[in-house]
């Protein structure tokens, strides 16, 4: 067996070891922080916790990590942007709670829809950095475990923290913070997977 094929042997499973590495951390990070809340802050996962401002925090260094690869590569530029758009769209989303407060009930969806607008705008007079950026991004072995996160958080919270499914488990008078605690700990986790997916696939951007 030649050098050239050990070697390459060697990448994969060195490869394979650090996606289940980041994985498990994923699922170690979200639990622990889910216990940091109730058992040590007493915080039922409310809109206040360390769960959503860990949400809140993974979207906010996805949303600079991209926007630094779109001034950095203007190549790949109209496809970054895109990305950089999308969590911001997420984090604004998330940080409902402060737009209610700050402004009005609801008037993230402005903020978002004008972000969403702009960066489409702009991929679209740039199609062909679009196309390459999202391209690279795609083409990336990190890029599957990213998916899987990404509908972690937009469909598998959302089916597992369906208010009817608990509601036939534990019937009417189920605890919605039962409900609450499971659906954002597994949105976690999906940001989790997502950030760290990307903090090893833009190393390809360099």
């Amino acid at each position: 067996m030649s050098h050239l094929i050990v070697k390459e042997q060697k990448t994969i499973i060195r490869n394979a070891f650090f996606t289940f590495l980041y994985f498990t951390l994923a699922i170690g990070l979200a639990i622990g922080i889910l216990y940091t809340d109730i058992f040590y802050l007493q915080n039922m996962i409310e809109e206040e916790s360390l769960v959503e401002y860990t949400q809140s925090l993974s979207l906010t260094i996805l949303t600079l990590m991209f926007s630094r690869h779109a001034y950095r590569s203007p190549q790949w530029r109209g496809g970054f942007v895109l990305i950089t758009g999308f969590f911001l769209c997420m984090l604004i989303r998330e940080s409902d709670a402060l737009f209610d407060n700050l402004i009005r009930h609801g008037s993230w969806a402005y903020f978002a829809i004008i972000t969403a607008l702009v960066c489409i705008i702009y991929a679209f007079t740039h199609r062909q950095s679009t196309i390459d950026g999202l391209a690279q991004f795609a083409k990336q072995k990190e890029f599957h475990s990213f998916i899987i996160g990404l509908l972690t958080v937009l469909l598998a919270s959302r089916l597992i923290g369906y208010g009817g499914l608990w509601r036939f488990i534990l019937y009417n008078d189920y605890p919605h913070i039962v409900k609450n605690i499971i659906e954002e700990t597994t949105e976690l986790f999906g940001y989790l997977i997502m950030l760290f997916s990307c903090l090893s696939l833009t190393r390809h951007f360099k």
